[in-house]
């Protein structure tokens, strides 16, 4: 790649990444008494002003400016003609010359290489004074050289991570360009008869070039922007379930706070039959306006939708989600289900789940349930609804009805 044509690091800073370049101006410009530090990439023939500590517009090197490069102190000690410190640039016969030490006034400058550990050089750390500092030494160059190795460390991490993201959304877009996820079904059964009532639809992403579980997925997708589209997407297509399903046998789709709240979910799900589908409430983003999601859950019981919350037992915020939404139905988190019949701790927890749910008429569903010893452990906690291993993988919709012929 030319390197003119490669980001510059500065433009892919977010505020954190700013703020450190700052940080470490600061600490340069305090800990040489200089009047001002600052931070100069070389961009093809001129040298600009990336990030300044000190009264930088009024010493003449505000952030934004730029300097013809053949011009500049910078250029010199990048071509190793002057040394990194100069003590008096007034007196010196390699700098009293340089026009910039007239116009800008400068009497010591201390500059030293900004390189990249990928062995790119973005440009100089510098700092100047406009009174000569003949006290500095070696060590305040190796402090300089110190804080410059840290900031191209940082500056190339933010090109690592721009590439990361940038390779994430084509990862996420490529899958909604496809129709979004692959959905797979997982049954919900009555424990007691085998009777499939429900089943939950599962995000699934076979692609071969990223090798990652769904909750990565999705968790990566928020993180770019795209989690929403992602969710609704998986809607959709686990929507098309329904035309296949017995009238008996609801839908389960997962969504985070953020995905019900949002105008194109009630799109999304419209059109519904009233009681073929229930909505999951997921506890992996944080409810930032708990009112408007109580009013869009009313909105959606009131066309007949029923509303999950997953994960309870999981968090604080799974148990909260129950309180403020009052569910239909509460999903026993595989924490507590996981090894149940040998936990006394984790029995009473079931419960005390169950016996909540009956005085709140909120249907328990009792997640991960792997072994038969765990379901029997759990019907005698009084769960009558459970999904799992035990009962059935989550697979096509055809193997999950056939699975329930068979039963």
């Amino acid at each position: 790649m030319d390197r003119l044509s490669e980001p510059s690091p500065f433009d892919l800073l977010d505020d954190a990444g700013h703020a450190f370049v700052d940080r470490v101006l600061a600490s340069v410009r305090d800990y040489l008494g200089a009047h001002v530090s600052f931070l100069a990439e070389v961009v093809g023939q001129h040298k600009l002003i990336r990030a300044a500590h000190g009264p930088a517009q009024s010493a003449g090197v505000p952030v934004g400016m730029r300097f013809p490069l053949a011009d500049t102190y910078c250029q010199r000690v990048l071509s190793g003609t002057i040394p990194q410190a100069i003590y008096d640039a007034r007196a010196d016969a390699r700098t009293r010359d340089i026009p910039l030490t007239r116009v800008l006034g400068i009497a010591t400058y201390m500059g030293v290489p900004v390189h990249l550990p990928c062995g790119r050089t973005l440009g100089t750390l510098c700092c100047i004074n406009f009174e000569p500092h003949p006290e500095h030494r070696d060590r305040d160059l190796g402090m300089l050289r110190f804080l410059a190795d840290l900031l191209g460390r940082h500056l190339e991490d933010s090109v690592a991570s721009h590439a990361l993201r940038r390779e994430r959304r084509g990862a996420v877009q490529g899958v909604l360009a496809g129709g979004g996820p692959t959905m797979v079904y997982q049954p919900i059964v009555e424990m007691r008869t085998g009777r499939m009532v429900g089943v939950e639809a599962l995000a699934r992403f076979d692609t071969a070039h990223v090798q990652a579980s769904p909750d990565v997925w999705f968790r990566e997708a928020w993180a770019i922007g795209l989690g929403q589209e992602l969710e609704l997407a998986a809607i959709h297509g686990a929507r098309r379930a329904l035309t296949e399903l017995p009238a008996e046998v609801y839908l389960a789709v997962n969504a985070s706070p953020v995905t019900v709240i949002a105008a194109d979910f009630q799109r999304a799900i419209g059109g519904v039959e009233p009681g073929r589908l229930v909505v999951e409430i997921t506890e992996h983003a944080a409810v930032e306006d708990y009112p408007a999601l109580v009013r869009e859950v009313a909105a959606l019981r009131a066309a007949g939708v029923r509303i999950a919350i997953d994960d309870v037992g999981a968090g604080y915020s799974s148990l909260r989600h129950v309180l403020e939404i009052a569910p239909d139905i509460a999903k026993l988190d595989m924490s507590l289900t996981r090894h149940v019949d040998a936990d006394v701790a984790r029995q009473a927890m079931a419960q005390g789940v169950v016996a909540f749910a009956e005085r709140t008429r909120v249907t328990v569903v009792a997640e991960g349930v792997e072994t038969r010893e765990e379901a029997a452990a759990l019907e005698a906690a009084g769960v009558v609804y459970a999904q799992g291993y035990h009962f059935a993988r989550p697979g096509s919709l055809a193997s999950a009805l056939d699975a329930q012929r068979s039963a």
